[in-house]
């Protein structure tokens, strides 16, 4: 592909992405996962280019739409990636204008020419950086506008700082198999097959790369050596504390990154169950986890109404008070996931948000009464938003008095400090009740805790 070609490709993908949700519109991961697969002439190096004008432009659109405002330019695909290639970003160097012209020359698959206006645009733009200290707060955080009273609520005087690293590429992070593997024995062997790993500084399963890996090819993961999940994920699943013998319910499996996590914490021994109201969520998890080499896990699809409130249906009444752990990591907007998919943050809106309060208001209702006294219930999400995280719980704690907050610091203590390679609670940061994780304070990605035991 030539320069102006993978511009072009560029363009078409962020017009796809633009689509509203009713139209079908996907996370920019997923879908650009798809664009390449069916599109195999795309060499290594045009796929990256491609990803790259995507994601500089999905990074900085409050910015592009800023400039493009100033000019009373429409904010378009074409326009914003005309715009990010002149204006210096951070890790973007800047393309002249007749570098630009010469790029969009409508030959072959290259962009149409520049019309009046946007060669106007052009020599605007010459020489500008993305950031000016003109623009709002939330326009420099790449923040749509509705969520700055939210963001604020979170982070505080933080903001900047949180937002900032929201909006960097996410490290690759591996969760080793300690069924199959120790840490220091997956990392020299990935390393043998070409993938050079550093030990995540918090989850003492993790590993973090910045290579760019096809896990699918490495004899590391075909062996079940190692997995792919975020260090925030892996924290999620050692704090539900599940124990060889155990009867354990992952609540809301999804694909199963925790199912797995929470099977190899119990060395496969004991009972647990990954449920999930769709059954399609759960269809690659038996490979997975006869690859990992476990065996003591049964999938159950939950019962699904049009009306929420019958969420669970007869099975959680069969299964009532019978488990020691039940882990509920609710469907959510995934604001903690930001890094990954910036674009997801343009499609969320309040109501959105709202409706999520009240679906995970309802699901940790009815998985409460799963978990027998003394048992406990862990709430998480991906999400930085209060909204769905301390307002759900406490709004759960004020009606549910038959459960109460055990502190996170202390599960901690009795979980993760004690593993090989575990530290201290101390080096989180975190005030110990419940737990917030961020990529600015702990390099992964944004994630809630908070775990509640039923009391006599």
């Amino acid at each position: 592909m030539t320069p102006g070609a993978r511009l072009q490709a560029a363009v078409d993908i962020l017009d796809s992405l633009d689509a509203p949700p009713s139209a079908g519109a996907i996370p920019a991961d997923r879908f650009l996962a798809g664009y390449f697969r069916s599109r195999r002439y795309m060499g290594s190096g045009d796929r990256a280019a491609v990803r790259e004008h995507v994601y500089e432009v999905l990074r900085g659109r409050a910015g592009l739409d800023w400039w493009l405002a100033r000019q009373d330019m429409p904010a378009t695909s074409r326009c914003r990636v005309i715009a990010a290639q002149l204006l210096e970003g951070e890790d973007a160097p800047a393309t002249d204008a007749d570098t630009l012209a010469a790029l969009f020359n409508g030959e072959g698959y290259n962009p149409a020419p520049l019309n009046e206006a946007e060669r106007a645009l052009s020599w605007a733009l010459g020489g500008c950086a993305l950031h000016h200290d003109d623009q709002p707060p939330l326009v420099t955080a790449n923040c749509p506008s509705w969520l700055g009273p939210s963001i604020s609520r979170t982070f505080g005087d933080g903001m900047a700082e949180e937002m900032a690293a929201l909006n960097h590429m996410a490290p690759l992070d591996l969760r080793i198999n300690p069924l199959r593997t120790g840490r220091d024995a997956a990392r020299e062997c990935l390393a043998r097959q070409g993938v050079t790993c550093q030990p995540t500084p918090y989850s003492p399963w993790g590993l973090r790369t910045k290579d760019h890996v096809t896990l699918s090819g490495l004899p590391a993961y075909a062996k079940g050596l190692v997995e792919v999940q975020d260090e925030g994920s892996q924290l999620v699943a050692l704090l539900v504390d599940a124990k060889p013998g155990m009867n354990v319910a992952d609540y809301c499996a999804g694909a199963g990154g925790k199912t797995l996590a929470l099977a190899a914490a119990m060395a496969g021994r004991g009972k647990l169950t990954a449920c999930d109201v769709a059954r399609k969520r759960m269809v690659g998890l038996p490979s997975r986890l006869k690859r990992a080499g476990i065996g003591n896990v049964t999938l159950h699809v939950l019962d699904q109404s049009e009306r929420p409130k019958k969420r669970g249906g007869s099975w959680a009444k069969r299964h009532g008070e019978s488990f020691d752990r039940v882990l509920v990591d609710v469907p959510c907007s995934s604001s903690g996931a930001w890094r990954r998919n910036p674009d997801a943050r343009w499609r969320l809106n309040a109501e959105s948000v709202a409706d999520h309060a009240t679906l995970q208001q309802d699901i940790l209702a009815h998985a409460a009464r799963l978990v027998k006294t003394g048992g406990r219930l862990i709430y998480a999400t991906c999400s930085i938003l209060c909204e769905e995280n301390e307002d759900v719980v406490t709004n759960f704690l004020e009606t549910h008095d038959e459960f109460a907050t055990l502190p996170v610091s202390n599960v901690w203590v009795d979980t993760i400090t004690l593993m090989e390679g575990g530290v201290d609670f101390s080096d989180m940061k975190e005030s110990g009740e419940w737990l917030r994780l961020s990529p600015a304070r702990h390099g992964c990605d944004g994630f809630f805790v908070a775990i509640m035991e039923r009391r006599e």
